[in-house]
């Protein structure tokens, strides 16, 4: 082998070293199941051979509560780990999607931390609707210790999301290729359910596609669930650690700044 192929080769192996670093980060695909602290369940499972989390949450024992705005009233982004520290949630996700928004490359992208963006659907914060109702999109609520997904008022903590179930139906026209997911669900009496779905990732996990997903849920006893912003944005955070795979650029385990996020908090009553 001549010099030149030797350092070319020497470069490449530098170059791809990070790549391979952060694939070896990933968590294991391997099932298990935990209780992280009182009224949070976190069960780690396989469909269809990608990589599912599913949360199960006892609201009688939360607080649940959604990003705030800055001072100026804006929204801006930033990791999921950087909420769940900021805030001090036990456990944490991405939620809405939101606009301005494009991926081109792991240097061109937005919004970055820090950024302002605004999420689609609005919000409702201590039952205060706050941005935009810009899309006829259900909410998610959470208040009295139960969840609901509703078209109207909501008197807690709401996010807003594609509909995935209705009362077990499921809509038409659902995105069919596999991609990561982050979902909400809701079950007969009240009892909330998020999933996430690790995707984007060959020989790790391809990601549902999401009537596969919604079909999964009322399988598992969801009644009326919500599709959540996903893709590049699905993170879960638990205790501080990142408990899935995200793929943001194009990067397993590179989290993305998004604006508008759901926490899960011990409470103290």
């Amino acid at each position: 082998m001549s010099a030149r192929r030797r350092r070319a080769g020497l470069v490449l192996a530098i170059l791809l070293l990070p790549v391979v670093l952060l694939h070896a980060r990933r968590p294991s695909r391997a099932p298990m199941r935990i209780a992280v602290a009182p009224g949070i369940d976190v069960e780690r499972l396989r469909v269809d051979g990608s990589v599912v989390h599913r949360v199960r949450l006892d609201l009688a024992r939360l607080d649940a509560f959604v990003t705030r705005p800055d001072r100026r009233g804006r929204f801006v982004a930033q990791t999921t780990s950087d909420f769940a520290a900021r805030s001090g949630a036990r456990l944490a996700v991405n939620a809405s999607f939101f606009h301005p928004f494009h991926s081109n490359a792991p240097w061109d992208f937005a919004p970055r931390v820090g950024e302002e963006a605004a999420p689609v659907g609005g919000v409702v914060l201590d039952g205060r609707p706050n941005g935009a109702r810009d899309r006829d999109w259900p909410l998610l609520c959470i208040e009295d210790e139960v969840a609901h997904v509703t078209r109207g008022p909501c008197g807690g903590e709401g996010v807003a999301g594609m509909p995935l179930l209705d009362d077990g139906v499921i809509p038409d026209g659902l995105d069919p290729t596999p991609q990561p997911r982050t979902a909400a669900g809701v079950d007969g009496r009240g009892r909330l359910t998020l999933v996430v779905v690790d995707g984007r990732q060959p020989l790790y996990s391809e990601g549902l596609p999401l009537r596969r997903l919604a079909e999964w849920m009322r399988d598992e006893g969801v009644v009326d669930a919500i599709n959540l912003d996903g893709g590049g944005s699905t993170t879960l955070v638990v205790e501080g650690r990142v408990w899935n795979a995200p793929i943001h650029t194009r990067l397993p385990m590179r989290q993305r700044p998004v604006p508008v996020h759901l926490g899960f908090a011990v409470n103290e009553r």
